[in-house]
């Protein structure tokens, strides 16, 4: 009987406490303190830094990127990935010691939220390099990071920051990717279509097509030899109106050289031969690659007889060939792959 009227009295007392003021104060979010505040505020600000020092290893792979094997282009990305990751673990450790919900989850979540901001701050900071600017992402970063302690406070608020953070950070990465991606394409097809007079193509079975790249101010061709006899030759097509139309190496003395029915061939100071076929505009030069000896009299002769001009279907393939290219050359690891 006494058990019967005390768990009445204790529902009682809590129907009318959850009713009451007692009740709306006790179910009220309450403060974050102000320590856990001046320590997400702080963490937020330096985040940008902590991304920089990780962009410096990212930087490192995308200058000369042609000259970087996969093994090293990974083990860069490990450590770029690493120094964030691990700022945001001693984020989540401080900020569990200084009493907040959920520190180390919040330090993560403030990690995706501030990572938007501060990559594309901190990218534009360098470029050419912009104190405001930096300093705008540090003071974005810390409101960060202090919105997501105050979210903390419940499960579901952090949820909904995480997967929007989450998405913006995607969004952010495909778009850059797209940029990146869409630049090289153009530049190729620029290329391409502002060579200077109709592209030739060499059009022999002892030859097939390797790789097509974009080198300053020409399109290159290299062609593989089918077979043991002779070397890799290179098809140079000046790009862009007038590029490469001047400089007559014969007329300035450079050398000597011998005219034939296909072209100009011509031995430069070095002893290096190269033939000079002229077509509507600038001369296409034909020679061994720099890495490689010199061509043969006979295989530059002979291939400048079988040079003709690319067919629109054909403009289209060096088009697809020359971004991959430039895929090759501006994307690590990718040249040694």
């Amino acid at each position: 009987m006494q058990r019967g009227r005390a768990g009445r009295a204790v529902g009682a007392g809590i129907a009318d406490g959850a009713g009451g003021p007692a009740g709306r104060r006790r179910t009220a979010r309450a403060p974050v303190p102000r320590g856990q505040v001046a320590t997400a505020a702080a963490a937020g600000a330096a985040w940008p830094v902590v991304l920089a020092v990780s962009g410096i290893g990212v930087q490192h792979l995308f200058w000369r990127a042609y000259s970087h094997t996969l093994q090293e282009a990974a083990w860069v990305v490990l450590f770029s990935a690493a120094v964030p990751l691990g700022g945001a673990l001693a984020v989540g450790r401080l900020l569990s010691r200084r009493g907040a919900a959920h520190g180390g989850a919040a330090a993560a979540v403030a990690l995706l939220l501030a990572c938007p901001t501060a990559v594309w701050s901190v990218w534009r900071a360098w470029q050419p390099p912009d104190p405001a600017t930096f300093a705008l992402s540090a003071a974005l970063s810390a409101g960060a990071f202090v919105l997501v302690v105050h979210l903390a406070q419940r499960r579901a608020p952090l949820r909904w920051a995480a997967a929007g953070s989450a998405l913006a950070l995607l969004v952010l990465a495909a778009g850059c990717a797209a940029a990146f991606l869409g630049g090289m394409r153009g530049e190729a097809a620029a290329a391409v279509e502002s060579a200077d007079g109709a592209v030739p193509v060499l059009e022999h079975p002892r030859w097939e097509l390797r790789e097509v790249w974009v080198g300053g101010d020409s399109l290159v061709l290299t062609y593989r030899p089918d077979g043991p006899s002779g070397g890799e030759l290179e098809v140079r097509v000046p790009t862009g109106p007038g590029h490469g139309a001047g400089g007559d190496p014969c007329s300035e003395g450079g050398g000597a050289c011998e005219r034939h029915g296909v072209g100009v061939l011509h031995r430069d100071t070095t002893g290096r031969l190269e033939l000079l076929v002229r077509g509507g505009g600038a001369a296409t030069r034909v020679a061994a690659p720099f890495t490689e000896p010199s061509a043969r009299r006979a295989d530059l002769l002979e291939a400048g007889a079988h040079l003709r001009p690319a067919t629109p279907a054909e403009r289209g393939e060096l088009k697809r060939l020359a971004f991959r290219g430039l895929l090759r050359h501006n994307v690590p690891g990718l040249a040694h792959w």
